[in-house]
């Protein structure tokens, strides 16, 4: 697993949008990220009811 990078991309309420950055850095996705969404409250302590993945370039 990559670095983990909890700033928050947006955050209007529930859920919470938080950027992991070089998560795929050894599969080439440098540039991905994951969107997690959280069922409340915004901390990673949270449950954690999805999980996106964003692939901004190719490998």
């Amino acid at each position: 697993m990559g670095d983990l990078d909890d700033t928050v991309l947006s955050k209007c309420g529930t859920p919470t949008y938080k950027r992991v950055s070089r998560w795929f850095y050894d599969d080439g996705y440098s540039d991905s990220y994951l969107i997690i969404h959280f069922g409340g409250g915004g901390e990673f302590r949270q449950r954690v009811i999805r999980i996106e993945v964003v692939n901004r370039r190719a490998p």
